[in-house]
């Protein structure tokens, strides 16, 4: 993922919130189903109106291979950052009928070092089927944020009419409520999808994987909270020696405790974790000092580590 997300990732959750108003509106979508899924898909700037028409967005049209591996790209901002190639590479090196200067040719090859990967022989003109693109987006998504899922199982009357490899996906796509059935109880597996399904699916997934990042973002704070992590050594006698441990903490609710000491030839190495506050108590947001005594043989040099 690129750097930009995780540095937007709380302002996005909260602008997800609302609908923000659209200066250029769609003429074709009002009213439906994935309206404000699409819009706040144009807000992202990941959705752009009809080649050939810029006010309208076609969402009954088929999705085709060529726009979802854009919508994924786009979605989850592939990126080749994390590669070295001799040669640059191109979609044609991947694909037989995928040319290479085409609007989505950058796309596949974005999206095939990144786990977007279709057949060899596909038509990037072609639908997609609604099964293929649950498993390519639930692959993005769990390549982005670990997360927990109930045990259960839901059932779908066209369930054998799939393909058995993309079962799993799809799982995982209707327990997180990204997709739902249709009125009969069907997923509809080999049937194209359309691009407002696509949307809705995609918005619902990108949402989920902000608000896991955020939730990500703010726990790794919390367990950062010791800063300056310092010590001093100071004798109490010729065999032992007191060590004061030290760490900046944002208010003085926090602590520091002492959680192992464990030897290795000269050296004390000493395991330090935040306290964390009373959270039935107040404290006033003031950067304070968290202090801790430990007591270690003089024959040993101290280093802690948190």
């Amino acid at each position: 993922m690129k750097a930009k997300r995780m540095a937007v990732v709380a302002a996005s959750v909260i602008a997800l919130m609302a609908l923000t108003p659209v200066t250029s509106a769609f003429s074709d979508i009002k009213g439906t189903k994935g309206e404000q899924h699409i819009y706040q898909l144009k807000d992202r700037g990941i959705v752009k109106g009809n080649a050939n028409n810029k006010d309208a967005f076609h969402p009954q049209d088929k999705l085709s291979y060529a726009q979802a591996a854009v919508l994924l790209d786009e979605g989850f901002e592939l990126s080749l950052a994390a590669f070295l190639f001799i040669k640059q590479p191109l979609a044609s090196d991947y694909y037989e009928k995928v040319k290479d200067d085409q609007w989505y040719s950058e796309a596949f090859v974005d999206g095939f070092y990144n786990g977007v990967v279709f057949d060899k022989d596909i038509n990037p003109n072609s639908p997609i089927t609604r099964e293929e693109f649950a498993a390519q987006l639930m692959k993005q998504v769990d390549s982005k944020v670990d997360y927990a899922l109930i045990k259960m199982y839901v059932d779908y009357k066209d369930v054998e009419q799939g393909k058995d490899e993309y079962k799993g996906e799809i799982q995982k796509l209707l327990l997180l409520k990204f997709a739902e059935l249709d009125k009969n109880g069907k997923f509809n597996p080999n049937k194209p999808i359309t691009r407002e399904e696509a949307a809705i699916w995609l918005d619902k997934a990108l949402t989920f994987v902000d608000e896991k990042l955020a939730e990500q973002a703010e726990q790794d704070a919390q367990d950062n909270v010791l800063q300056e992590v310092k010590h001093e050594v100071t004798a109490v006698n010729k065999d032992v020696n007191k060590v004061t441990i030290s760490a900046t903490v944002p208010h003085p609710g926090y602590g520091i405790s002492v959680n192992s000491i464990s030897f290795e030839g000269d050296t004390a190495y000493v395991a330090v974790s935040k306290v964390d506050p009373d959270p039935d108590k107040m404290y006033p947001q003031v950067i304070s000092t968290a202090t801790v005594d430990t007591y270690i043989s003089s024959n040993y040099k101290v280093v802690v580590i948190q």
